[in-house]
């Protein structure tokens, strides 16, 4: 499955390791909307005017759509 480096963790995971440096200012963001993209994490990471929110709630900050989970679960 190609699309698991453009979902939802993996976007609350780079922004708190980019958010973590010192000195950064830019954040590579793939904008294409696969499906696991669009569902896994309930969170969505909208871009505003250049900038994306590093999620503040607790561990990644983002919560699973446990469906989408089931959905592509491989057994």
């Amino acid at each position: 499955m190609r699309q698991r480096y453009k979902t939802g963790i993996n976007i609350a995971a780079s922004l708190h390791f980019v958010a973590a440096l010192p000195n950064t200012h830019y954040f590579e963001y793939c904008v294409e909307q696969g499906a696991l993209r669009q569902t896994l994490t309930k969170q969505k990471f909208p871009v505003i005017d250049g900038d994306i929110c590093v999620p503040e709630e607790p561990g990644l900050g983002i919560d699973l759509d446990e469906a989408v989970v089931e959905k592509y679960r491989v057994r």
